[in-house]
């Protein structure tokens, strides 16, 4: 259901329609889904990341409470577009929140974890996770791309055309992507 406004679970809602054939309407919530922009506890994952960037290995406390408010604002939205699944098929945020307590207590860098975790609570968000990645150079551990040799990691993008052709006071950016922007201190290859 969240974001896309798609199926909760393998159940049909309407209709008597089954999963394995073609999308019913009624399933679901109809697409009636959002783009998430900033989610609320975005901002608890980057009070997460700030502690653990000032003080490493102390932030798992507040990671713990973004995921737990990760997880209830996405449970909120699935009950809000009335679609409920059992809670036997549920699973358990304490055993989540558990696990991931364990992999940050045998993290060498406890960032990868806070890092990982913001890239899951981003789901449907892309920017967020990007910029996450071009601020802290984590996780580390992420999926290599598909293409071998994939070109320079994007630092920062030209102005939009509107912005510079209307705005008198507005100078466009240099054209290369590799450009850092004021507070990028991370290698230059970001791995």
């Amino acid at each position: 259901v969240y974001p896309a406004g798609g199926r909760p679970d393998l159940n049909p809602t309407s209709g008597g329609g089954t999963y394995l054939g073609s999308t019913i309407r009624g399933d679901g919530a109809n697409g009636a889904g959002i783009q998430p922009i900033f989610m609320s506890f975005f901002t608890d994952f980057m009070k997460a990341e700030i502690q653990e960037r000032a003080t490493p290995g102390s932030s798992l406390a507040q990671l713990q409470i973004a995921i737990g408010n990760s997880i209830t604002q996405v449970t909120n939205f699935a009950t809000a577009a009335k679609q409920i699944v059992a809670a036997s098929l549920l699973p358990s945020t304490t055993t989540y929140k558990n696990a991931v307590a364990l992999l940050y207590g045998n993290a060498t860098t406890k960032m990868d974890v806070v890092g990982r975790e913001f890239y899951v609570a981003c789901w449907g968000n892309g920017v967020e996770a990007y910029n996450l990645y071009r601020r802290t150079s984590a996780p580390k551990n992420m999926q290599p791309t598909l293409q071998t040799g994939p070109g320079p990691w994007l630092r920062s993008m030209t102005y939009p055309a509107v912005y510079v052709n209307l705005n008198a006071n507005a100078k466009q950016k240099d054209y290369s992507v590799t450009n850092k922007v004021f507070w990028d201190n991370n290698p230059n290859t970001l791995n």
